[in-house]
């Protein structure tokens, strides 16, 4: 076990690794001690400045929740095609788990950082509300045009915010939902619009990368972790004030 401290870097054993030692010698460690220090190690490489922050080493396991549901939304997506490019659409491996993914993907979202968001949400959701209305108003060989914008605006969003989550900044989430949204539907439409006599492969293919991306970002936030329930801070009561305040009566002259 103390040979996994050699995983972190030379800052953080610097720092800390006397301590830790320590800690090993008083209690024998078990199985998980050794998964949250592997994860550390590599939180430790991730996050150098974070080195001096001992309590991003010891987060509660449910702060580690939001992540682990959505890297298992990412594998059940990407497992999903593997099936259906294997079967072919027809047998067990069908589409229809992509949407117990995307209902799987929401559950890891919601949290308290979602407040600073919430004027982008509300935009999108009446976007979205925007799309069905014309796609329910609008011919059927029209109404494809806002039921597929709308569908790559929950798309879109939901990677957004699960980025915004693991803590990747605002140019980072950008690059992540153009490489796994917005390229890969400009690749994937023609396959979509049935202008293809064999556009499965396609398709399959333009799909694949938002998979990839929820497993990434899943495995992000596993690794840094994130509050799921925030509790109210503790504000102490006042002292009580035992000193003798004295009376109308007490000031004024005799």
């Amino acid at each position: 076990m103390s040979r996994l401290v050699r995983l972190y870097p030379a800052a953080w054993r610097a720092r800390y690794e006397s301590e830790f030692q320590a800690l090993l010698a008083d209690r024998p460690p078990g199985l998980g001690d050794v998964v949250d220090t592997i994860r550390g190690a590599v939180d430790a490489h991730l996050h150098p400045h974070l080195v001096d922050d001992r309590d991003r080493f010891r987060q509660p396991w449910t702060h580690r929740l939001p992540g682990l549901i959505a890297l298992s939304a990412g594998l059940l997506w990407t497992a999903n095609l593997a099936l259906v490019a294997v079967e072919g659409p027809t047998g067990s491996g069908n589409l229809s788990l992509l949407g117990t993914a995307l209902l799987v993907m929401a559950v890891s979202l919601p949290g308290d950082y979602l407040a600073v968001h919430g004027r982008r949400i509300a935009t999108a959701l009446g976007l979205v509300g925007a799309c069905l209305v014309s796609a329910n108003l609008l011919p059927w060989a029209l109404a494809q045009v806002p039921y597929l914008t709308g569908w790559a605006v929950v798309l879109a969003g939901m990677l957004a915010l699960a980025a915004a989550r693991a803590g990747v900044g605002a140019a980072g989430r950008w690059i992540f939902v153009a490489a796994s949204v917005v390229i890969p539907a400009m690749v994937g439409l023609p396959a979509l619009l049935g202008l293809l006599d064999n556009g499965e492969p396609l398709l399959l293919t333009a799909l694949l990368p938002y998979g990839l991306a929820w497993i990434a970002l899943g495995a992000r936030l596993t690794i840094r972790g994130a509050a799921t329930i925030e509790d109210l801070p503790f504000q102490p009561s006042p002292p009580e004030d035992h000193a003798h305040h004295p009376t109308q009566s007490e000031v004024q002259p005799a």
